[in-house]
C-alpha cells in the first residue's frame, strides 16, 4: 500500500510542474552531484506504517511518506540560503496547497496531514545540498468483516 500511495503522491506532485524535473520515488535516496547541480530534486521517500486496532473488526492504518526537496549549494551558504529557503519552501507550500486541493484520495487512502519537520537539515548544508522535507501522512480504516 505504501508504494501505490508513493507512486501517486509522485504523479500529483508531477502535475504542478513546479520543479525542474520529475520527482522520483525511492527507499534509499542516492542523489548525484549532477542531478543536484541541474536544479531542484524532488525525492519521494516511503518512511513509515502504523496500525491500531480500532473495534472490534476494523484497523486504522497509517502511511507517512517523506518528501525531500533539494538543490545544491555555493560555499557561501549565508547568502544563499536566504534565496534558496525563499524559493525551497515557497514551491513547497504551493505543492502542499496543491495536495490539499486535490481529491485527498490516494490509492485509498486519505491524504489527513501535511508538515514540514525538517525546514532544512543543517549536516547536508556542510556537503553543499539544502535539503526541506515535507512529510505526508494518509490513512485508511481496514474492515475485516466476513460478511
Amino acid at each position: 500500500m505504501i508504494e501505490s500511495i508513493a507512486n501517486a503522491l509522485k504523479s500529483e506532485i508531477d502535475a504542478t510542474s513546479l520543479f525542474d524535473s520529475a520527482a522520483t520515488v525511492a527507499y534509499v535516496p542516492k542523489v548525484s552531484q549532477e542531478e543536484l547541480d541541474a536544479g531542484i530534486n524532488v525525492t519521494i521517500v516511503p518512511k513509515s506504517v502504523a496500525e491500531e486496532r480500532a473495534s472490534r473488526y476494523t484497523w486504522d492504518s497509517e502511511w507517512q511518506v517523506d518528501v525531500a526537496i533539494q538543490r545544491a549549494v555555493t560555499s557561501d551558504t549565508t547568502t544563499v540560503n536566504s534565496e534558496l529557503v525563499g524559493e525551497l519552501l515557497g514551491k513547497g507550500k504551493l505543492m502542499r496547497n496543491a495536495l490539499k486541493k486535490c481529491a485527498n484520495r490516494f490509492a485509498g487512502a486519505v491524504l489527513t496531514k501535511i508538515g514540514t519537520p525538517a525546514l532544512w537539515i543543517p549536516d547536508h548544508l556542510k556537503r553543499g545540498v539544502f535539503t526541506s522535507v515535507v512529510t505526508v501522512t494518509f490513512e485508511a480504516e481496514d474492515d475485516f468483516t466476513d460478511d
